[in-house]
């Protein structure tokens, strides 16, 4: 376990049977108020434990690490090729400075994802990819920015689909380049009825790597840990 402070608000780190009865009410509260309500029912209806969470999210075998903020959250599983984010969600923060204090935390905890990662084993570099389902109106502007700047590289055809996999289509570069112009607008006005979840697999690009193994070494020259 670890915690982290942003002013006076708290981050913590948990993984497998770190993850308390406490933990899952937070994080089940913050996602019945993040989804869609039809869609948060069928999420959280079976989540009470840590040990609930990999059969109702669908990745068996693996144990779930969480990453709790006071107004948002992610739940990933690891495995030895595959980082999957299955679910990142947040709600309205209760001032404008905790919204600001929740876009950096986001913007973190999305860099924390990408250190993950990338993983050296017996002396070899190997990159994990990264599997996501990233709600459109939050968490998939950020990874857009993130690969508009050249922080990530996507891999694979994106997928878009609605709330209750009524809806299914292909999402191209096109139509990305034309989504980020109208991004604020639409996330200030659309309704949660129509919002969209994007399947999207990426991995760090090779300026990012770069820059999380330099980090990493002048850490280790400090004596710090990373």
């Amino acid at each position: 376990m670890k915690v982290e402070y942003n002013g006076n608000r708290k981050i913590v780190y948990k993984q497998g049977n770190e993850i308390d009865n406490v933990d899952i009410e937070k994080m089940v509260q913050i996602g019945r108020l993040a989804h869609h309500p039809d869609m948060a029912e069928l999420m959280f209806e079976n989540v009470k434990t840590a040990g609930s969470l990999a059969m109702e999210y669908m990745v068996t075998g693996r144990e779930p690490s969480l990453i709790l903020g006071e107004d948002w959250y992610l739940l990933f599983f690891e495995e030895e090729r595959t980082i999957h984010a299955s679910d990142i969600a947040r709600i309205e923060p209760v001032n404008r400075k905790d919204g600001h204090f929740q876009q950096q935390e986001l913007q973190d905890v999305f860099m924390y994802l990408l250190d993950r990662a990338v993983v050296i084993k017996d002396g070899n570099l190997r990159i994990k990819e990264i599997a996501t389902e990233l709600r459109e109106d939050t968490s998939y502007y950020l990874f857009l920015l993130k690969k508009k700047h050249g922080v990530v590289e996507q891999l694979y055809k994106e997928e878009v689909r609605s709330w209750d996999c009524l809806k299914f289509y292909d999402f191209s570069e096109q139509d990305q380049i034309a989504f980020l112009k109208t991004a604020r607008t639409k996330r200030e006005t659309q309704n949660v009825d129509d919002v969209l979840m994007h399947t999207v697999w990426f991995k760090p690009s090779e300026k990012t790597i770069d820059k999380i193994l330099q980090k990493r070494k002048q850490s280790e020259e400090s004596g710090e840990m990373v």
